[in-house]
């Protein structure tokens, strides 16, 4: 009988080439899978992520929740999803909204928030940057960044992701609310670069020469 050479190299139908930290963000899912909350339907029509923003909203308003630090894991995660937006490209832009979108599942209202405003600014970049119909990616800017405000209202962040959802083929009363939207990003957070940078583009598209260049220094100096 044919004994194969041990030596020989085993064979391979294909490679595949995953992006960055597709690996190590699958192990986070299967750890983090107990703490995850499941989008599923309550018997009054609200989700779960829906349902645990509104009573975190009432707890806090009654006073009696104190404010609980991002754990090592979650802050990495977010870190990563970060890290595939900012490369601006449509592969890593569509690992951003993969990575942000498991985050939005997190029971911690701060994680939740930061993962729709990172989600939302994502879904905005595939139209603003790479070019997908505003029909399909509006819509989905929108809701991501709506779900950021209902979780954290004060987040910089959200106001972007808002900010860039308005901005997608905006009817004319969107285009004056976007900017709105990210001069209240400037002021809640003033060191956060790419905040100042997209409001010296949305400054630059209004044709206000003087504001665009004040918010892109201010961007260039953080």
């Amino acid at each position: 009988a044919d004994v194969p050479n041990p030596e020989s190299p085993l064979a391979v139908d294909r490679v595949v080439d995953l992006p960055d930290g597709f690996l190590r963000a699958l192990d986070r899912d299967r750890r983090s899978q107990q703490r995850a909350v499941p989008i599923t339907e309550t018997t009054g029509g609200m989700n779960a992520v829906l349902a645990l923003n509104i009573e975190y909203q009432r707890t806090k308003a009654a006073g009696g929740m104190n404010k609980r630090a991002i754990d090592s894991d979650d802050q990495d995660a977010l870190n990563e999803a970060a890290r595939a937006y900012f490369r601006f490209e449509p592969e890593s832009n569509d690992l951003a909204i993969e990575l942000f979108r498991r985050l939005t599942l997190s029971k911690h209202i701060d994680v939740r928030a930061i993962a729709y405003a990172g989600e939302g600014c994502a879904y905005a970049q595939r139209n603003i940057r790479f070019g997908e119909p505003a029909s399909r990616a509006k819509p989905q800017a929108l809701s991501s960044a709506k779900g950021a405000l209902m979780a954290d209202p004060k987040l910089a962040r959200a106001h972007l992701a808002m900010a860039l959802a308005l901005s997608i083929e905006p009817a004319p009363d969107e285009a004056a609310e976007s900017l709105r939207e990210l001069v209240r990003a400037t002021d809640l957070d003033w060191t956060d670069p790419w905040c100042w940078a997209e409001r010296a583009r949305a400054h630059w598209m209004r044709s206000d020469r003087q504001a665009s260049r004040e918010a892109l220094d201010r961007a260039l100096a953080l």
